[in-house]
């Protein structure tokens, strides 16, 4: 009787999983001739606040039915389970996130024919802190001219990023391939956030030099990506260059990204639905490229 009770528990536990993943799955399920595609990693990844949010996405992740995988597998009939989530940084790929949201990497498997992955800039908080120092609103609404956000966070983004990020990304890597072995991996850069050259007050509430430095962070970060993407031996995409005219000091009809104050359909300095349009045309490119 105890052996049937265990047996019984564990059951029911296999099935809970298995309904939150079907969650994230948006095309039929597979079959011997079907393309298996898994999405992973955070906010930009996950479309956060472009309409229509996708079905059972976990409340939290922010989830889109119009993010840039949900588009890619809608173009090519690929079967897509999307597990990004906003907020999601590398060590959510192995643990849960929020009630839901099991770890990312569960979605992988032995059968699992394309993974994109965009994730990295929570880690350390780096996207959150940054943007929230360099965002202090002083007399006149600006950040510092002199007293820089770079003066009074010192190196330690740049230091995060080189020390904790770049190897948490080989990690994440190594997992994929390690549960996904004949899956190809594309890893994908994040789009230009902000203008190469002076700022927007008040669409931005950051001085010249601050955005400049935020630029540099992101920049940073797309350099260490790139990097643990090329030494794995696995696909890199740009997304940064292609969106410079794009970001989010541009007009609402040019910009890809949504400015910090009053975003319009999206979260702010976050892809809206043409950012996320256009990094699916990218991960399109990539594809056609290599024959599939």
């Amino acid at each position: 009787m105890r052996q049937f009770r265990k047996r019984r528990v564990a059951g029911s536990v296999i099935a809970a999983v298995a309904a939150v993943l079907a969650t994230c799955i948006v095309q039929p399920p597979a079959t011997a001739d079907t393309f298996s595609y898994v999405s992973l990693g955070g906010s930009f990844a996950a479309g956060a606040g472009v309409p229509p949010e996708a079905a059972g996405s976990p409340a939290g992740c922010k989830r889109s039915a119009a993010n840039f995988s949900h588009l890619v597998a809608s173009a090519k009939g690929y079967q897509l389970t999307d597990m990004s989530c906003g907020g999601a940084q590398a060590l959510n790929l192995v643990t849960s996130q929020v009630p839901g949201q099991p770890p990312q990497f569960d979605a992988l498997n032995a059968g699992t024919d394309l993974v994109t992955m965009l994730i990295g800039y929570n880690n350390g908080s780096v996207y959150s802190d940054s943007i929230n120092s360099c965002a202090q609103n002083p007399p006149g609404g600006i950040s510092s001219e002199v007293f820089t956000c770079e003066v009074r966070n010192g190196p330690r983004f740049s230091l995060e990023i080189a020390m904790n990020t770049g190897p948490a990304i080989a990690g994440a890597i190594a997992g994929i391939k390690s549960r996904a072995p004949s899956a190809r991996i594309i890893v994908l850069g994040y789009p230009a956030i902000f203008p190469q050259q002076g700022n927007c007050v008040p669409r931005n509430p950051f001085s010249v030099a601050d955005t400049a430095y935020l630029n540099r962070i992101e920049q940073e970060l797309n350099a260490t990506l790139q990097a643990q993407a090329w030494l794995a031996g696995v696909q890199w995409l740009d997304t940064f260059t292609p969106s410079v005219a794009h970001n989010s000091c541009q007009s609402p009809a040019r910009r890809w990204i949504e400015p910090y104050s009053s975003p319009q359909g999206a979260v702010g300095l976050h892809p809206n639905a043409a950012g996320e349009r256009a990094i699916a045309d990218l991960v399109l490119a990539a594809i056609a490229g290599s024959g599939h």
